[in-house]
């Protein structure tokens, strides 16, 4: 409740509540620590203190971390997604010309090649799979117009 809380958040210098918030949304503020939660609330606090920092990580960082498990599997999906020997690289205005000038110079045979080309930007990286998967559908497309 915010009596609870407030004397708190103006101990930490984090904003007041006005109304009740769940302890959820509290903790994933960056000044609050879960030890200072467990004190106003008067839960028993009888864990260590790496216990504590493991749980607050964890729910400060649930929504981030989840978004990078996603994107590592989705990367894992496309590791072996073959780059077609023909691409023109020029032809992708969005890369940057670092990694345009890799691309050419290295000729890498799959996405997983060029996420290990050192100078390749991972936004660079993001741009050609998006690249891939439209000229993918592209083949595709023109492929069953000519069965």
């Amino acid at each position: 409740s915010p009596q609870d809380f407030n004397p708190y958040a103006e101990r930490i210098g984090t904003a007041p509540v006005q109304q009740s918030t769940p302890l959820r949304q509290l903790i994933k503020r960056p000044e609050v620590r879960l030890a200072g939660i467990l004190e106003i609330t008067g839960v028993h606090n009888g864990y260590k203190d790496d216990e504590l920092v493991h749980a607050e990580f964890v729910s400060k960082y649930r929504g981030y971390l989840k978004r990078e498990q996603e994107l590592a599997e989705k990367f894992r999906k496309m590791e072996n997604l073959e780059i077609p020997e023909n691409i023109d690289y020029e032809s992708i205005p969005s890369l940057s010309s670092e990694s345009r000038e890799k691309l050419q110079q290295i000729r890498p045979v799959s996405l997983g090649q060029v996420s290990r080309i050192s100078g390749v930007r991972q936004g660079d990286l993001a741009i050609l799979l998006v690249f891939l998967e439209k000229y993918a559908r592209r083949s595709y497309n023109v492929s069953r117009e000519t069965d």
